[in-house]
């Protein structure tokens, strides 16, 4: 069994890892009115806010320079998408003494993960229907 402190090396292990791709669903990006790069940031946000290791369930603790070597995006590109983002309620930020906090919200959730789990089982259903016909 792990201690925290292992735990919590995994996790910023993890995180250091730079981001090696994004599926973007593009008829959900253009409904939103983002960018490429402002949808995968918002994606990216959801998955590390969704570790369940993360020492802070639910929260992304990434700073902005963490955020910008993990997609390739300059920190000032960070600062301005995530701007956009919580000004458009896909993403919400608590301020803390240290980094912050970045989640993405229920709209977020509600307009992307949704469809993303539909999307998924529709895959795997064909591919089952596709696997009993060979």
């Amino acid at each position: 069994m792990k201690n925290k402190n292992t735990e919590l090396e995994d996790v910023q292990s993890l995180n250091n890892q730079r981001l090696s791709y994004s599926l973007v669903l593009h008829g959900i990006r253009e409904k939103l009115e983002l960018t490429i790069p402002e949808y995968i940031l918002a994606d990216y946000i959801y998955h590390l806010a969704s570790n369940p290791n993360s020492p802070t369930i639910g929260w992304c603790f990434a700073s902005k320079d963490s955020l910008a070597e993990q997609t390739g995006f300059s920190a000032s590109s960070i600062k301005r998408y995530l701007n956009r983002l919580e000004k458009k309620e896909l993403i919400e930020r608590k301020r803390t003494a240290g980094n912050g906090l970045t989640r993405a919200t229920g709209r977020w959730y509600d307009e992307v993960e949704t469809i993303r789990q539909r999307l998924n089982v529709i895959y795997k259903n064909k591919t089952k229907i596709i696997k009993s016909r060979s």
